[in-house]
């Protein structure tokens, strides 16, 4: 097939990987861009192909050239009779000459006619792509993700499909009632319709019980702020919930809106907090003066310890002596406004009273206000005179804290409540193991970026913490155009949050949920990427295992540049490259790390082979005492490629129970089951790669590149 200006755009190239799959390597790279032949190569190519391939290349060109001179009837008709022919194929068992497993020949096929529909949905032809979504699911009636593809296509055709879309959307719903970005879907139709307000607001309401995030709340908060922008008390929530994530300055926007509707006393308490963290400390003052002060001595004795705060960060120490003081010990503040005391004691140079006063504070209330009780720890170790180092005061930090040091070495090395002064959330991303991601952009230069965040369940400990913080900073110094960059971090509250390189193309996993099996050649080329990723690592790392190979993590440019990104978090929370029964018991969110795991990182006592070689070539000394080392990332490697070229991965379910098991068997599963359009020499590789013992795979990463341009696939 002669190739023409936006290959990418081609119908033809767009389903290679699959038709190849179908029919053999030959057809695959015939249709895709990735291969150019000559005018005499394709002649012969052609001439090899059975009648079924034939009607099948031919169809393609006709559609090409329809689409591309914007034919859209025409096209659709001739997409249609590529339908059928495809469907006919898939029922003739003699029909073409490379046909794979039935099971597996009709998932491709069902895939094909998927991506069928969603390249015309994309070229502005839902209409078009809704066939073949409708066609499929009369065999596949529940399944989710055609119903919402289904749904999409309806709310995008205008307001005639709208009760069409509602329906596809509430069936969608009935099956995942926890799936968010379908109350978000079926919230949006709905506000097509005035007078069904009240109806839409209770969904968003509903859809709130499923947040697992606070960005996720924020998300639907804003889609109920749209219904009722008047309304105070949701301003204020948003205030409050990125107030607790630490964007202070979104935060001062909602609650500034909220004050200016109700001058409400304890809006104006949260208000005049966020001036005081933006340390706007005249403001502060003044909107406490300004709100409407309720007649009981629980708001009196709250407008006075924020007033001792103000005082205290103004530098005016009596005044602000004079205000904790007056607080009294049934207040809720009672014993951060001692802390407080205890600070500003020291600033005036009072070190015993501080000490004193430091030391009467009880255990459970230090752990309450932890951050609080930090600051003024941290402060008598700096201002404290020698001769009382090492008093009261200490041996209660120890008592209260045991690791007092390393929340304070944390916080050192952390960027705080500074982080989201320069950046800016725009919107949540999606749900990841272990936290979630949300695309922002820097405030000054509008750079986008994506900060990842944490899951504060799995913060408690502060030496996972640190862990993580060691992590960031050996990543952060690689310099190589395969390793997204890594930039602040930011532990505040209990929350933690680190900005990375933004990736326009989106990752590995969208392409292989859209396009796998992909042509062979472009596999090859995703693989000798993070290929040469992986070896800078090896390399300039003395073969540190980098422990975070997944699809997820593997980000594309625009231009299809290959980055592999982010940090071994499990290894982090656990502190070894092993993963026992009870971490896969405790840590099942974390499945996406265990599909793509190698077998030695199941096993508590590692492979005894892979420890003995490993410590022939220098190993480090984790790899010695685990039996874990960069081969690992070699064997996920393997699993990434299997994938590419099949569509799948070599286990019956992507379940934990499946990988497990697959590992214990010890059976080599071959791709060309799967694909038989996957070269010998090809399959070679993958299975070397994807070999049980550690030892017989590559090892290093630079032979992985060797054998793949010996194949001659490219």
């Amino acid at each position: 097939m002669l190739k023409r200006e936006n290959e990418a755009e081609l119908l033809s190239n767009h389903l290679a990987g699959y038709l190849g799959a179908l029919f053999g390597v030959e057809f695959g790279l015939y249709l895709s861009s990735e291969a150019c032949f000559s005018g005499m190569e394709i002649a012969v190519i052609e001439e090899q192909f059975s009648p079924e391939e034939s009607k099948v290349a031919n169809l393609l060109k006709v559609i090409d050239l329809e689409l591309s001179a914007e034919r859209f009837d025409n096209a659709r008709k001739y997409c249609l009779l590529l339908f059928s022919l495809l469907e006919d194929v898939s029922q003739n068992k003699k029909a073409g000459k490379y046909l794979c497993r039935r099971p597996h020949r009709l998932s491709v096929l069902y895939r094909t006619l998927m991506q069928l529909g969603d390249f015309l949905f994309d070229h502005g032809l839902p209409k078009e792509a809704l066939i073949f979504y409708r066609e499929l699911l009369k065999d596949n009636p529940l399944d989710p993700l055609l119903i919402k593809k289904s749904g999409r296509a309806c709310y995008t055709m205008g307001p005639s499909y709208l009760n069409e879309a509602e329906l596809l959307y509430r069936q969608a719903l009935k099956q995942n009632p926890k799936d968010l970005d379908i109350y978000e879907s079926l919230g949006r139709i709905m506000e097509n319709f005035p007078e069904r307000e009240k109806e839409v607001f209770l969904l968003y309401r509903d859809a709130l019980r499923y947040c697992l995030t606070d960005m996720d709340k924020i998300r639907f908060y804003l889609r109920l702020l749209i219904l009722e922008p008047d309304d105070s008390q949701l301003l204020l929530r948003l205030g409050r919930l990125y107030r607790r994530m630490g964007m202070f300055i979104e935060a001062r926007k909602y609650l500034e809106d909220a004050f200016r509707l109700d001058k409400d006393f304890w809006t104006a308490l949260d208000l005049s907090y966020i001036y005081y963290l933006l340390n706007d400390l005249v403001r502060a003052e003044e909107t406490l003066n300004l709100s409407l002060l309720e007649d009981s001595p629980d708001a009196a004795h709250s407008r006075i310890f924020f007033l001792g705060l103000i005082k205290e960060s103004s530098e005016q120490w009596s005044q602000a002596e004079k205000y904790y003081r007056i607080v009294t010990p049934d207040h809720s503040l009672f014993w951060k406004a001692q802390i407080g005391l205890a600070r500003v004691l020291l600033h005036q140079g009072k070190f015993i009273e501080a000490e004193e006063l430091s030391a009467g504070i009880p255990a459970q209330q230090r752990i309450s206000f932890r951050s609080d009780f930090m600051k003024l720890c941290e402060l008598m170790d700096d201002s404290t005179e020698e001769r009382y180092r090492g008093g009261k005061w200490r041996e209660c930090i120890c008592l209260t804290d045991s690791q007092y040091e390393l929340r304070k070495d944390i916080g050192r090395r952390s960027m705080g409540e500074s982080f989201w002064r320069k950046y800016e959330a725009v919107e949540a991303g999606w749900n990841v193991s272990g936290g979630q991601i949300i695309l922002a952009r820097e405030r000054a230069s509008g750079k986008k970026v994506v900060i990842k965040q944490i899951s504060k369940d799995l913060l408690s400990d502060p030496l996972v913490v640190r862990r993580i913080l060691g992590l960031l900073r050996t990543v952060r110094a690689m310099s190589n155009p395969g390793i997204a960059a890594l930039f602040e971090d930011c532990y505040y509250d209990d929350c933690f949050f680190y900005a990375m390189e933004y990736m326009s193309g989106g990752n590995l996993t969208e392409l292989i949920s859209s396009r796998a099996p992909l042509t062979v050649t472009r596999a090859a080329g995703i693989v000798l990427q993070i290929t040469a990723a992986l070896d800078y690592i090896y390399r300039e790392k003395g073969a540190m295992l980098y422990g975070a190979l997944k699809p997820e993590n593997i980000l594309f440019s625009d231009h299809d540049a290959v980055k592999i990104s982010d940090i071994d978090l499990l290894w982090a929370l656990e502190g070894n490259a092993v993963y026992s029964s009870s971490v896969l018991q405790m840590r099942r969110s974390f499945l996406e790390n265990y599909l793509y795991a190698a077998p030695e990182r199941f096993n508590r006592r590692g492979f005894l082979s892979g420890r003995m070689n490993a410590q022939s070539r220098n190993s480090t000394l984790e790899m010695s005492l685990q039996g874990v080392d960069h081969r690992a990332d070699l064997y996920s490697l393997g699993l990434i490629f299997f994938e590419l070229v099949t569509g799948i991965l070599p286990f019956r379910e992507r379940s934990l129970r499946a990988v497990v098991s697959f590992h214990r068997s010890g059976k080599m599963t071959s791709p060309r089951l799967f694909n038989p359009a996957v070269p010998p020499d090809l399959e070679e590789i993958i299975l070397k790669l994807m070999h049980i013992d550690p030892h017989q795979r590559y090892y290093v990463p630079a032979e992985v590149k060797v054998a793949i341009e010996k194949a001659r696939i490219l």
